[in-house]
């Protein structure tokens, strides 16, 4: 009898084992592609976002470092549907850094970062717009280029557009560039002509994400806070001869302390509205409550419903802190999507909190906060690669944007080819099919 429960389990393991989610070969012959713009000698090139690019394939959009100007241009790959390298290019700009990427209803890009203050010292906030073919949009702005400026340091963390173009910056200002002292929003018309008031949030933000949601007809807002709280408010434009922002609180409370315990330092960086309803889903990162003054940091994700509360019927009470997968300890969330199946999936990175490894990651869960232990090896619900480093073995990756298109996922971000260089990084998965998204949540 033993040994007929015996074959039992292990035939469910390798039932499990086989039913991980593969890298998509279909794309670029292994599931994965690479660009290097390699602009000076430090080469610290970042894919922030991935599209879906018109007529087929993708279009990567991030930064890659120079000795020109201020040192960031935005650096642009495009691939097509197959996953090749189709080209590369590099707009030349005044960035000192590029914090974020939005895609408007045009299929334009909007790019913010800060650009060194005049007379210094000081970072103000800075905005300029793509057409689709990579071009700067001469027609936003003065020559493609809008900004703003209100205390010495400026800094976005967020940004997104509205079904009318127009776009929504999240930002954190501070008397220096160390001490920051409360986090602002601020929107702009769809010519860049105009800008709203810099509204106040009351809070200090280090971390933010910006989503329109159609079901609720506003731009919702979340971060976090030191103490383990999750803010979200709801923000509504309106442009006439003017550009205002109405706010309201939607939730302010402390993270689920389940499965896990937060500490502090809960960072919110993706926002996704749910697939109907006026509910959404908020995913981000915190401090391991175990090693209060160390490096570790968990993934978290919540779902608040239409009412403005955690949702209890996502993962029981709302919400879910996760460790990283073993053997690693470092797990933290960048994206959210939704797959075609309704499942939520969450991508970043895992890797260990020394530094000694990095590696791109995706979970998987139910719309119900359930993990997919089906969707990842040995019973796990995460998917993980990396790539290959120069002279063999593998690198160091660091997953960022997320992007569902048809029966495969894909995830944006970079590999360090060398100490001093890293790529921009692209991985790509095929979809779990109906019969595994059933096994997986079983």
């Amino acid at each position: 009898m033993r040994i007929v429960h015996l074959l039992a389990a292990l035939l469910v393991v390798a039932t499990t084992t086989q039913a991980e989610v593969p890298l998509d070969t279909t794309f670029s012959g292994d599931g994965k592609q690479t660009a290097a713009f390699d602009l000076t000698a430090t080469n610290a090139d970042l894919a922030l976002r991935v599209f879906p690019a018109a007529g087929g394939g993708y279009t990567v959009i991030g930064y890659a470092t120079t000795t020109a100007n201020n040192g960031r241009e935005i650096a642009i790959a495009r691939l097509d549907s197959a996953g090749n390298l189709t080209g590369s290019s590099h707009v030349e700009s005044l960035f000192s850094s590029i914090n974020g990427v939005a895609l408007d209803s045009q299929g334009r890009f909007v790019v913010v970062g800060t650009i060194p203050a005049n007379p210094g010292p000081g970072s103000d906030l800075l905005v300029t717009r793509l057409l689709a073919n990579g071009q700067v949009d001469g027609g936003f702005g003065f020559f493609g280029l809008t900004g703003f400026s209100a205390i010495a340091y400026e800094e976005p963390l967020a940004v997104a557009t509205t079904p009318d173009d127009h776009i929504v910056i999240l930002y954190r200002e501070g008397t220096d560039g160390a001490n920051w002292t409360q986090g602002r929003v601020i929107a702009f018309s769809n010519t860049g002509a105009l800008h709203s008031s810099n509204y106040a949030l009351g809070d200090m933000v280090e971390t933010a994400a910006l989503a329109w949601s159609g079901a609720r007809g506003a731009m919702l807002a979340a971060y976090g806070h030191d103490d383990c709280t999750v803010a979200v408010h709801s923000l509504s434009v309106t442009v006439t001869s003017s550009v205002s922002i109405s706010r309201s609180q939607l939730l302010a409370q402390r993270l689920p302390d389940t499965p896990l315990g937060c500490s502090n330092d809960a960072s919110a960086t993706a926002i996704q509205p749910a697939a109907s309803g006026t509910a959404f889903y908020v995913a981000g990162y915190v401090r391991d409550i175990n090693l209060p003054a160390g490096g570790v940091r968990m993934g978290w994700q919540i779902k608040v419903n239409g009412s403005n509360a955690f949702d209890s019927g996502f993962a029981g009470n709302g919400g879910r802190i996760d460790l990283a997968p073993w053997p690693y300890d470092d797990l933290r969330y960048f994206s959210l999507a939704l797959d075609g199946a309704g499942a939520l999936l969450t991508g970043g990175q895992v890797g260990h909190s020394s530094n000694s490894a990095q590696l791109f990651g995706v979970q998987r869960s139910s719309a119900t906060g359930v993990p997919d232990t089906g969707f990842g090896p040995m019973g796990s619900s995460f998917v993980s690669t990396t790539f290959a480093a120069s002279g063999g073995g593998s690198s160091r990756s660091f997953g960022r944007g997320l992007l569902v298109d048809g029966g495969r996922f894909l995830l944006a971000g970079a590999r360090e080819w060398t100490t001093s260089d890293l790529d921009f990084a692209i991985a790509a998965w095929a979809l779990p099919s109906s019969e595994l998204f059933e096994n997986g949540f079983e």
